[in-house]
């Protein structure tokens, strides 16, 4: 059998005491949590949210701000394509529900016309990708004149997308 000195067998004992002292205001109810904490300045310890019971995330879209940042990339793209292929434009705007832009010159409809068809954004509207593609934009053309309105099909894709990104981030940050 073990034979332990006093002294040592005194200092394990009140190690232990104290100890249990130091944690008994997490096992405690709250009137005796107040006992504590007043007489002896003890305090439950504060538990990280793992120990709290995890964490909640609210993820929302803001539409208003990914309407606005779609219409500043669409203006962009309509800048930059129009440069390339260098045709005159003048009042590149936004609308309500899209982006404006007017040609120079009528007769370089035809040659703008295939060019700004390619910036209609085809996105994948079905869940779990069975669903067909539709186009995050819807273009109209008067008179050398072309209209680009967000279509709510599309537009809601973007924000299923959007989700489904921000979900894929929030994943590989917390679970990595």
């Amino acid at each position: 059998m073990f034979h332990y000195p006093r002294w040592k067998t005194v200092l394990i004992l009140g190690t232990v005491l104290l100890g249990l002292l130091f944690a008994s205001p997490n096992a405690l109810a709250p009137l005796g949590i107040n006992i504590l904490a007043q007489k002896l300045n003890l305090k439950p310890m504060t538990l990280g949210l793992d120990l709290q019971g995890g964490a909640n995330i609210l993820m929302e879209v803001d539409r208003k701000d990914l309407t606005e940042k779609v219409q500043q990339q669409l203006m962009g793209d309509i800048r930059s394509t129009l440069r390339e292929q260098k045709l005159g434009y003048t009042n590149l705007a936004k609308t309500p529900d899209g982006v404006t832009v007017q040609l120079n010159k009528v007769e370089d409809t035809p040659r703008a016309t295939p060019e700004l068809q390619k910036l209609l954004q085809p996105l994948d509207a079905g869940i779990l990708r069975a669903g067909s593609a539709v186009n995050l934009f819807d273009v109209t053309q008067n008179n050398g004149q072309f209209n680009f309105a967000i279509q709510p099909q599309g537009f809601e894709a973007k924000t299923q997308a959007a989700l489904k990104q921000s979900i894929r981030v929030l994943e590989n940050r917390i679970n990595g």
